[in-house]
């Protein structure tokens, strides 16, 4: 066990990273209009700096987190740093999108590693005794980054650019990459095998169909995009044959007999679609209806968040007292429902109340169902299998929110009906392609209240 100067050390250290990690995951959203301005692309073809992050941290969380589990953990969270930080430099000196693009998937990876190994270097080198508060004190890094995230990115990109939303970061990495290299013990490693293979699959699975789910809304099935989804779909039917003959593969399928683990595992990815889909439109709308300037529209979107924070505390434990999450995942559902439905009713001409309840609703949902909709994932796990239920509530958040930016920018596109960049798309086209992105989050609160209730295991 490392010393009480070093499990401080690490413990702030983990914070820090987690925090961070939180932050890039929101800062963006608020920049998206700049960078769609500064660099002449359109509403749809912007959100990929958002789907990149999230789909490669998602795709890479099972390959890193199983690498620290074997061994590697400190590898993996320096590199994880190192690879980060670079990332946002690159980010920050972009001059074209091709390179933010590639310098955010950079970033991306080294986000992956961060988020597979924060918290197992807690459970590995912190006591027992102070176990619990540890993991509090990492959730709330992350949530606390992602509710700063918005405020912090307005400020920035209108005092100075969006390039120092990335910049920022870069100070902070070396630091932590010095800590890390001090305080965190040499590497155990064992001697069980990886599945690198069945990894790949996955990320190469998850990758090209995300593509083609945001492509084909606006340019239809050309045979570019049609080549790329038989190639995800033959891809797919390999990783499910490899998994059935590998004896340990990335994914243990017999996970995925249990309709209710099924079942919360679509409504945690779903709720986390519509969340970071909204995210994704309102810094457009807020900018084209009311003329906010990044610092204000940041602050809006700061809303959800603070509302979420101290939500969540209480709400989660009353479900842990009352042993109860499917209540509250299908009251979270019918929030989202009805927030969807009010995004929908908003004209050219609104006021500002029906955007502003729209926001604080998005915190309630949060608050009341994020807690409850993860755990019962990890709690209809079979007990066997249940050490893996938490990196697969990590892996469903994390593609969650890339598939909600993903769906809803290809709704956006294809309402808007045109792939002009934001400021030039006219308000009866920008309308139309909100309401198109809306309507697909009508749709998705739907499936997610009719799976939310369905019972958790007895």
């Amino acid at each position: 066990m490392i010393s009480k100067r070093k499990q401080t050390l690490l413990l702030f250290m983990v914070a820090v990273a987690t925090f961070v990690d939180g932050l890039d995951g929101s800062i963006v959203s608020i920049i998206l209009p700049s960078i769609s301005t500064d660099f002449c692309v359109d509403a749809s073809t912007v959100s990929w700096i958002s789907t990149v992050y999230f789909l490669l941290v998602a795709g890479f969380m099972f390959i890193f987190g199983k690498l620290s589990d074997i061994g590697h953990i400190k590898k993996v969270f320096v590199s994880g740093l190192v690879i980060f930080t670079v990332g946002s430099l690159f980010c920050g000196l972009s001059v074209n999108f091709t390179i933010l693009i590639v310098s955010r998937s950079i970033q991306a990876i080294g986000a992956s590693m961060l988020a597979s190994s924060a918290l197992m270097l807690c459970t590995i080198h912190l006591p027992m005794k102070i176990l619990s508060f540890a993991v509090s004190v990492v959730v709330l890094g992350s949530a606390s980054g992602f509710a700063a995230g918005p405020a912090i990115g307005g400020v920035l990109a209108s005092m100075q650019s969006w390039h120092w939303t990335f910049i920022i970061n870069v100070p902070i990495g070396i630091a932590l990459t010095f800590i890390a290299l001090y305080t965190i013990p040499r590497d155990k490693v064992s001697s069980e095998k990886f599945d690198v293979g069945g990894a790949l699959l996955l990320l190469i699975f998850l990758t090209s169909g995300l593509y083609v789910l945001q492509t084909i809304p606006f340019n239809k099935i050309d045979a570019s995009t049609a080549a790329i989804m038989i190639f995800s779909v033959l891809t797919f039917i390999w990783f499910i044959i490899h998994c059935k003959r590998k004896p340990e593969p990335i994914v243990d399928l017999s996970l995925f007999n249990c309709i209710n683990l099924n079942a919360a595992i679509i409504v945690c990815l779903l709720m986390n679609a519509c969340y970071m889909g909204l995210q994704y439109i309102v810094p457009f709308y807020s900018e084209k209806m009311f003329g906010f300037s990044p610092i204000i529209s940041g602050l809006y979107l700061s809303i959800p968040a603070v509302i979420t924070l101290p939500l969540c505390i209480f709400v989660g434990k009353i479900s842990d007292k009352l042993n109860e999450r499917r209540l509250f995942a299908f009251i979270g559902c019918v929030v989202m429902l009805i927030e969807m439905i009010l995004m929908f009713t908003v004209k050219e001409n609104s006021e500002r109340w029906p955007f502003v309840s729209t926001l604080i609703l998005m915190g309630i949902q949060f608050g009341i169902a994020g807690g409850p909709v993860g755990a019962r994932i990890i709690y209809n796990t079979p007990e066997k299998l249940r050490n893996i239920g938490s990196a697969i509530t990590s892996f469903v958040a994390y593609f969650g929110s890339a598939f909600g930016i993903a769906v809803f920018s290809g709704a956006f596109r294809f309402g808007a009906g045109s792939s002009a960049r934001f400021q030039e798309l006219t308000v009866p086209n920008f309308m139309n392609g909100l309401y198109s992105a809306i309507f697909i989050g009508i749709i998705i609160s739907l499936i997610s209240l009719l799976l939310a209730s369905i019972r958790d295991k007895d």
